[in-house]
């Protein structure tokens, strides 16, 4: 006797959560972003600024950038009838679900830590222009390059883990591709 898979023993198929178009759109500002870095990277003289200036004009526009690019993704999901909230997975349902994740994270710190360390060992110092000239110096821009820090991770978490992740394991259907080319991205 033969038997039928039923709907709930099929392997669900992913979709991506948001259209083609908007996908492109999220992509071609990416290919901007690392064509302007390679154009600054290669100027004449050896800082992208050449002594310390005012920096807070700089992290505020950085800080805009951030959440434009989330504004564009929030705009892509609700077309498709999606939320913010299931591109970061939900919310926490108890302090026991911050604590798992909190120890789930400590050992990807070493690795991290330690890969950054062994790069450095192998490959000797950073070719790239001084960032020196980047850092905070007043407490204006300390407290600026906090929130801008705090920016970077919530929404770089929304766009990379949440948005092209989903979008490549969509048109894929492969959590492992859409992990993959979102690393790629």
């Amino acid at each position: 006797m033969e038997t039928q898979a039923t709907p709930q023993q099929a392997t669900p198929r992913l979709r991506p959560v948001a259209s083609l178009t908007n996908m492109a759109i999220m992509l071609l500002i990416q290919v901007a972003f690392v064509a302007s870095g390679f154009r600054m990277q290669r100027q004449p003289g050896t800082s992208l600024l050449p002594q310390h200036t005012n920096l807070a004009p700089l992290y505020l526009e950085l800080i805009a950038i951030e959440w434009v690019l989330v504004l564009v993704v929030y705009r892509g999901i609700k077309r498709n009838r999606g939320s913010l909230w299931e591109l970061v997975g939900g919310r926490w349902s108890s302090w026991m679900d911050i604590a798992r994740d909190v120890v789930l994270c400590v050992p990807f710190l070493f690795v991290w830590e330690g890969t950054a360390w062994l790069m450095h060992r192998l490959l000797g110092p950073d070719k790239a222009k001084s960032v020196h000239a980047l850092l905070p110096q007043s407490a204006i821009e300390v407290v600026l390059w906090i929130l801008l820090s705090v920016t970077a991770g919530i929404c770089e978490e929304i766009v990379y883990r949440g948005y092209f992740q989903r979008q490549f394991a969509g048109y894929t259907n492969s959590v492992v591709a859409g992990v993959l080319l979102q690393a790629v991205v």
